[in-house]
């Protein structure tokens, strides 16, 4: 575990007490292919009841967790994760395949994705961040420094929904981020090389000011077709 994130569990655990039932790593970070270049680890907390004393209980340690640039954790009661993957369809494929617990037990038995709830839920999340995505650009203007901020920070929401699009095909994601960004592209025809360019950058290498249009073009056309991918794709269950 990073420092970081064994602080927030050691805190987790002075605020929650017997409350806590488990922490739980989950996404790209929990992953093989992780690269800690920016802190951007996504985690669940299990609790026993999601009372208001809870929350705040768990409030410093959020704090210091999200201020270090996580994303805020994800906070369920035990009954509500056995219950909620027809509205969580995403990110519990997401988990589910990818996890790592931190701290105390992950309850799976029940717990299960049905690829109708998920084919719903990654519609509505692929036309989301396409208009967010439409939104930012113009904002940013055509500026250099905030359109590869733009793409910077859009990388990790990509990678989800890319990810989503592997789980509705009832695929494993395969080790790379690359890898990722290929086989989604090939099974809802669009061309991978902006998102590439975009783990590219988050590796290090930052897209060049004359290659930004193409690459902020290239995202939008890929978003398009895989929300048309995903709206045309038939499920059985």
């Amino acid at each position: 575990m990073t420092k970081t994130l064994d602080s927030f569990v050691e805190a987790a655990q002075s605020a929650c007490g017997a409350d806590l039932v488990g922490i739980v790593l989950y996404g790209s970070a929990a992953g093989r292919d992780y690269h800690g270049a920016r802190s951007d680890e996504n985690v669940m907390v299990l609790v026993r009841h999601a009372d208001p004393s809870v929350l705040g209980a768990l409030a410093s340690a959020v704090h210091r967790w999200t201020s270090a640039g996580n994303p805020p954790p994800l906070l369920l009661s035990v009954a509500e994760w056995q219950r909620r993957s027809d509205v969580f369809a995403l990110e519990y494929a997401d988990l589910l395949e990818q996890h790592r617990v931190v701290y105390g037990a992950l309850p799976l038995e029940g717990v299960q994705v049905r690829r109708r709830d998920l084919r719903t839920q990654l519609e509505s999340e692929i036309m989301g961040k396409l208009l967010r995505f439409r939104r930012a650009v113009m904002s940013a203007g055509g500026n250099p420094r905030r359109t590869r901020a733009l793409l910077d920070e859009s990388l990790s929401a990509l990678l989800t929904l890319l990810r989503g699009v592997l789980h509705l095909h009832g695929e494993p994601t395969p080790p790379s981020s690359e890898s990722l960004c290929d086989r989604a592209a090939e099974l809802a025809g669009f061309s991978p090389a902006a998102f590439r360019a975009l783990v590219a950058q988050r590796r290090g290498t930052p897209v060049r000011d004359d290659a930004l249009a193409g690459v902020v073009a290239g995202c939008l056309e890929a978003l398009e077709r895989a929300l048309s991918h995903v709206d045309g794709y038939t499920v059985n269950d």
